[in-house]
C-alpha cells in the first residue's frame, strides 16, 4: 500500500509544475496518514517520518539512502526526486489536525497544556 502511494507521487512528479504543488500537498497528507496509522511512533518525529519517507522514495528507484553522501540527498531533494523536508513536516501537522487518530502523544500533551 505505501509503495504504490508512493508511486502515485512519483507519477504525480511528472505533472506540470503548477498542478505538482497542490496534487503533492494532498498526497503527502495521505502518505502520512497512512505511514502514522500503520507506524504510530512516527506522528512523534518529524525526522522518523522524514528519514521513513525519504527512504522508501529513494528504495523504490534502487538507492540506498544510507550509503549516499549528505551532498546526493540536498541534490535530490533540489531537483524534486525525493519530498522536502518542509512539506513532509507540514503535511503531518495538517494530517494531525484533520485525523484524531494520527495525533501522537506530543501533540496530545501539548494541546492539553493549552487548555
Amino acid at each position: 500500500m505505501v509503495r504504490q502511494m508512493l508511486r502515485q507521487y512519483e507519477i504525480i512528479c511528472f505533472t506540470k509544475i503548477s498542478q505538482r504543488r497542490l496534487v503533492l500537498r494532498i498526497n503527502m497528507i495521505n502518505v502520512c496518514r497512512d505511514l502514522i496509522r500503520k507506524y504510530p511512533f512516527l506522528a512523534d518525529s518529524d525526522v522518523d517520518l522524514i528519514w521513513y519517507i525519504w527512504t522508501k522514495q529513494l528504495s523504490d528507484v534502487g538507492i540506498e539512502v544510507a550509503s549516499e553522501s549528505a551532498i546526493t540527498l540536498m541534490r535530490l531533494w533540489k531537483s524534486g526526486e525525493i519530498a522536502s523536508p518542509f512539506n513532509i513536516s507540514r503535511s503531518r501537522r495538517k494530517c494531525q489536525e484533520i485525523y484524531a487518530d494520527t495525533r501522537g502523544k506530543t501533540w496530545i500533551a501539548r494541546h492539553e497544556q493549552q487548555e
